[in-house]
């Protein structure tokens, strides 16, 4: 399993070692631990991911008017489906992709 790059996991690994140092705790030991942490995460995540009311739930949120807890990089889309022409439902997340002139 690939480990991926979280944001702030620099900063969180600084304060880890300087709090195993204040507490005696060998850093290599707190490595470890954060390390099993992250891969125990990872896997109930990715098995989160399988289970469908836990993958709709967002759209159950938005229906009732509580989208405010998501905040704003969510965004519902409700369309007719095409042959049986039933309404459905989806959320997105909205993701800033960089402009091209920063990836040349």
């Amino acid at each position: 399993m690939r480990e991926q790059n979280l944001p702030g996991a620099e900063q969180l690994a600084a304060g880890l070692a300087a709090s195993a140092l204040l507490s005696g705790i060998g850093a290599e030991t707190l490595s470890v631990v954060s390390v099993e942490r992250r891969r125990m995460v990872a896997r109930v995540g990715a098995a989160l991911l399988h289970v469908r009311w836990f993958v709709r739930a967002p759209v159950w949120l938005y229906r009732a008017r509580l989208g405010v807890v998501f905040g704003s990089p969510l965004l519902m889309i409700e369309h007719t489906g095409r042959t049986s022409g039933l309404r459905r439902y989806v959320v997105l997340e909205i993701v800033d992709r960089p402009s091209r002139a920063a990836t040349s």
